[in-house]
């Protein structure tokens, strides 16, 4: 939890985990003071709809965020709050209808400039004169996608079997750095793919301490994309999450290509539920500072939400997109596999080379770049005005 802010009228307190809540309200009600007469409270904790309170009980973020205004003893009307999630306002406003809430905050809304601050600052320093798109300008790739994955999830594991099974990974740059609980489960069901696990960017080894978080590397350098970005075109980007519905909150059914696997159900509510999530991370905003065109396994409408930021994507010039308009996300999933499959079996790699560098595509890669340089100056205090006005 971060120290509050002393040069405004607003009291900021930034959550950097699920885990804070509890104690949250004390620390809320020892850091205000009479100069404050807003509280605004930024969850940075991956825009997890679930909290972590007093484990091992987990509780809706929004009773957690209600829960802590009554421990408070202040009016809700100071109160405002923000996170990851695209959809967060629309999903508070679906939840105070549903459980007859008679308060509600000030407002809520969605902080999409924290993960690209943190990559601008990564990407444009630790390789401040590297242009990847035009440094292959002249050069065919030997490789058409990449698909990086670290850790396992429903999507992943069934984005690594489409992908060997239609034989793409040898036509990719693809990693899939499972822990070995999961690679032992896979191992009984697909033994063919668990031999070949993991998959990484890194030299041989560099993953075997699995008592270490294997993504933390990944996150704190680009070098290691190097490889990546020289010599394949595009991303298949596999978003962190993709579905969530907490009403049925079990186990999957047996018809599920990876059984019993997943916390989650495969199954997502329509965007007009409390607990729809679009959430957009470095996994996806890395290709906007390195110019690269991506398709997206991410929430329903997450393309939408792009365009809503200012963002241009690649509808009809590269890719079929109409796979954002897919509600079930493991009928998006599919849609997106496919379209990845027909590009690969289309495009010989000079066509494929030709699209990229189109003057069209430069000009919407540019355009991506630029716009995430400008969202990464945004604060959150930038956003809350933004909101208020």
């Amino acid at each position: 939890m971060s120290a509050a802010k002393d040069n405004s009228d607003i009291l900021y307190v930034e959550l950097h985990s699920a885990i804070e809540w509890f104690r949250l309200a004390d620390y809320i009600k020892d850091s205000i003071s009479q100069k404050h007469n807003k509280v605004l409270l930024s969850f940075g904790w991956e825009a997890n709809m679930l909290v972590d309170w007093e484990r091992p009980d987990s509780i809706f973020i929004f009773d957690a965020l209600h829960r802590v205004v009554e421990e408070t003893g202040l009016p809700y009307d100071m109160f405002y709050f923000c996170n990851g999630n695209a959809f967060l306002e629309k999903c508070y406003k679906k939840w105070l209808i549903d459980t007859n809430q008679q308060n509600q905050i000030a407002g809520v809304f969605y902080h999409y400039s924290h993960f690209f601050n943190t990559i601008k600052n990564i990407s444009l320093s630790d390789t401040p004169n590297k242009d990847w798109y035009n440094e292959q300008r002249y050069n065919i790739k030997p490789k058409y996608f990449s698909c990086l994955n670290n850790r396992a999830s429903t999507s992943r594991i069934n984005a690594l079997f489409h992908l060997h099974d239609n034989k793409l990974l040898d036509k990719s740059i693809s990693t899939f750095v499972f822990d070995p609980d999961t690679i032992h489960k896979l191992n009984h069901l697909r033994p063919d793919i668990a031999k070949i696990l993991p998959m990484t960017l890194e030299e041989p080894g560099k993953f075997l301490r699995f008592d270490l978080v294997p993504d933390t590397f990944w996150f704190k350098t680009e070098r290691i994309f190097f490889d990546t970005y020289s010599n394949s075109y595009y991303d298949l980007v596999n978003e962190t999450i993709q579905h969530l519905n907490l009403e049925t909150c079990v186990f999957p059914t047996e018809t599920s290509v990876f059984p019993n696997f997943n916390i989650f159900p495969i199954k997502q509510n329509d965007c007009y539920s409390w607990d729809h999530n679009v959430f957009i991370t470095e996994k996806l905003i890395r290709n906007f500072f390195n110019k690269r065109p991506f398709l997206i396994v991410c929430g329903h409408q997450s393309l939408k939400v792009l365009h809503s930021l200012g963002f241009r994507t690649f509808d009809k010039i590269l890719f079929d997109e109409s796979y954002d308009n897919i509600v079930d996300p493991m009928e998006r999933l599919g849609a997106v596999l496919e379209e990845n499959l027909r590009i690969v079996n289309t495009y010989e790699l000079q066509q494929l080379h030709n699209i990229i560098y189109s003057s069209e595509m430069e000009s919407i890669l540019n355009h991506n770049f630029n716009r995430a340089v400008e969202i990464s100056n945004l604060s959150d205090y930038d956003l809350l005005e933004k909101y208020l006005t």
